[in-house]
């Protein structure tokens, strides 16, 4: 269910600690929940605070495959170890939504914000990524996840 949104905001570009995969996509919300946990577990170990929640940017790819990045927001670059490297998320203008709910259909948000992309005669500047105030375990029926798409410019 969406909750909110489109709307447009600034983002801050964000310095990130992630991992990277090609996998099947009807992987990728295990992998996402596994690695967002392996991820901070590093974070933790090596004394380096968290600066926002998990996320997750997914690339379609030819053959039911899917390229994902995920992690964790860091206030600085962190140095690559143990399979995470330094990534970095986009400042500057986007337009984001909010969904609640099952993780495998938030393809309802980047819906919505490709038919708010169409009406308002934007486009797409970057691949949009996934906020997880709630990471995908459990009973998924009040999970919140943010999808975040960067513009080229807002009205």
């Amino acid at each position: 269910m969406l909750t909110h949104g489109p709307e447009t905001t600034m983002t801050a570009r964000q310095h990130t600690a992630v991992r990277r995969a090609t996998l099947p996509s009807n992987q990728a919300r295990a992998w996402i929940r596994r690695t967002c946990d392996e991820v901070a577990a590093s974070l933790y170990h090596r004394g380096i605070v968290a600066a926002g929640y998990p996320f997750a940017r997914l690339r379609p790819r030819p053959g039911h495959r899917v390229e994902v990045e995920a992690g964790i927001p860091t206030t600085a670059a962190v140095g690559a170890e143990d399979g995470i490297e330094p990534s970095v998320l986009p400042g500057g203008p986007a337009v984001w939504i909010r969904y609640v709910g099952p993780a495998d259909q938030v393809e309802q948000a980047y819906q919505a914000i490709g038919e708010w992309l169409q009406d308002e005669r934007v486009r797409g500047a970057e691949e949009a990524w996934e906020i997880y105030r709630d990471l995908p375990i459990g009973d998924q029926r009040r999970a919140r996840t943010e999808v975040i798409q960067p513009i080229a410019a807002a009205r």
